[in-house]
This record gives C-alpha cells, sequence and structure tokens, in this order.
C-alpha cells in the first residue's frame, strides 16, 4: 500500500476504468505489463488508463463512490459487448475497486455545468467527496478543465502531474505478476 499522504482523492470516470481494466487484462495475459510494445494495438490512453487502474488496485488513490457511480459502472459492465471482453477475474477486480478501495459519498448538491448532462454525477460526486481529480477520457468533461477546485484531467496528464511509475514483476514458473507503486525522483 501507498502511504496515505501521497492519495489523491479522485473520481474516475466509467469510460476510464473499462478502458484501464481492459487494457491491464490485456498486459497482464501477453505479460508485457504495463509497458510499451510495438507488438500490442493499445493507445496512449489504453496505457495509462491502465496505470490508473492499477494504482486503484494498490491503494495508491482516494477513490470517490456513489451510488450513481456504482450503477453506471455495473450497467456498462453488464452490455454483452463487454461481458464478451472482460474475464471473471477482472470483473472481481473491477468490483473490488469499487467496494474495497472506495469511499462512499452521498452528494447534496445537484449542478448542470457539464455540455452532456448525462456527465453532471461525476462534478456531484467530485463535490461531495472533496476531489482533487476527475481522471477521465470523455472530451465533454476534460473541456471543463477545472470545477470548483477539482481538476479534471486525462490519464497521461494525471501521470505528468504525479510522476508516478510501476514496475510489474513476474514470478518465474508461476505466472504471478506483482506490481510495485512508486514515485518517480529526478
Amino acid at each position: 500500500m501507498v502511504n496515505d499522504i501521497f492519495k489523491p482523492r479522485v473520481v474516475l470516470d466509467t469510460s476510464l476504468v473499462i478502458a484501464g481494466a481492459l487494457s491491464f487484462q490485456a498486459y497482464v495475459r501477453d505479460k508485457y505489463v504495463l509497458r510499451k510494445d510495438p507488438d500490442l494495438s493499445l493507445d496512449e490512453d489504453e496505457l495509462e488508463s491502465a496505470r490508473i487502474f492499477a494504482f486503484a488496485l494498490t491503494g495508491a488513490l482516494e477513490i470517490i463512490v456513489t451510488e450513481n457511480i456504482l450503477r453506471e459502472v455495473t450497467e456498462v459492465l453488464k452490455r454483452p459487448h463487454f461481458k464478451k471482453q472482460f474475464n471473471g477475474k477482472t470483473l472481481d477486480v473491477v468490483r473490488y475497486v469499487y467496494r474495497e478501495e472506495g469511499i462512499s459519498v452521498k452528494p447534496e448538491q445537484q449542478v448542470s455545468v457539464c455540455r452532456d448532462d448525462n456527465d453532471n454525477f461525476l462534478l456531484e460526486a467530485a463535490i461531495a467527496g472533496q476531489a482533487q481529480y476527475i481522471i477521465t477520457l470523455d472530451k465533454d468533461l476534460l473541456s471543463l478543465t477545472r470545477f470548483r477546485g477539482c481538476h479534471i484531467v486525462s490519464p497521461g496528464e494525471f501521470k505528468k502531474i504525479h510522476n508516478w511509475g510501476i514496475t510489474a514483476i513476474t514470478i518465474p514458473d508461476s505466472g504471478s505478476v506483482f506490481f510495485v507503486l512508486g514515485r518517480k525522483v529526478e
């Protein structure tokens, strides 16, 4: 686990969680964990989404969770397209991130700020949870850049701000993969 001093308080957009989980699953499956390889067809957003997902798994983030966030993630994961793509272990990991690593809050303020009204619940979660960041791939949210003191950033921007690195360690003959998270020192 990571020292609480370094834990940013974040809201994770569903698009990031899905992209991150799928990319993370691909890296683990192919044993090219969290590093670029020309044979993988993952773009930069997918790579950084996988990193954010790994940060969430290691407890390096304080993840703000609301009923609306859980509802959206559950609905998306039930779609036939995603049911085919996720293996059972990855679904369990996504659930774990929200249930065990999440901080549950109940928004008391409603807002109508985002171009896409369906994204306002994430802003409400950020207010209720006093989030420092909303991490997203959604262009409508990213166009806001900041909302009531909360930075709205892509996974790549988050990486640049925090300069974290992940080292993957594969145990020979077992196939087990462990992650070591640390702040890069320049």
